[in-house]
């Protein structure tokens, strides 16, 4: 199994979909991929599959994956700052020792970061651990 993090899976695919033909994308008749313009940007051999196989390809598109990461990116930032918030709060409420063994007991430092490292919940292939 792949030891790479979500964050260089996610770099992978930013540097993937820099350097492959912009999207948005769009089917045609045969399997083919296409821009908007009609420039050929795959065709899909499809034996066993079906259109709704083709159509999700020509959904991941580059444009897609770049939103999606931009978009991770925010939520990741937004999250960040929630998080140091509520640590400040914490933080003005509690004395400091109080404070010190909140973070002990939550395994986070005085930024609300972990202090422990944690396994990843999901597979390279995308399957859970359980």
């Amino acid at each position: 199994m792949p030891t790479d993090t979500l964050a260089e899976r996610i770099a992978s695919m930013k540097v993937a979909a820099e350097k492959a033909t912009p999207g948005p994308w769009v089917t045609q008749e045969g399997n083919f991929i296409t821009t908007k313009n009609y420039a050929i940007v795959a065709e899909v051999p499809c034996q066993g599959c079906n259109d709704n196989d083709v159509a999700y390809i020509a959904a991941v598109n580059p444009a897609a994956v770049l939103a999606l990461i931009a978009h991770v990116g925010e939520l990741e930032r937004e999250v960040a700052e929630l998080k140091g918030a509520a640590m400040d709060k914490l933080r003005a409420r509690l004395s400091e020792e109080d404070f010190s063994a909140f973070c002990a007991a939550l395994e986070v430092g005085p930024d609300g970061k972990p202090t422990i490292k944690l396994k990843p919940l999901i597979g390279a292939r995308g399957d859970t651990k359980g």
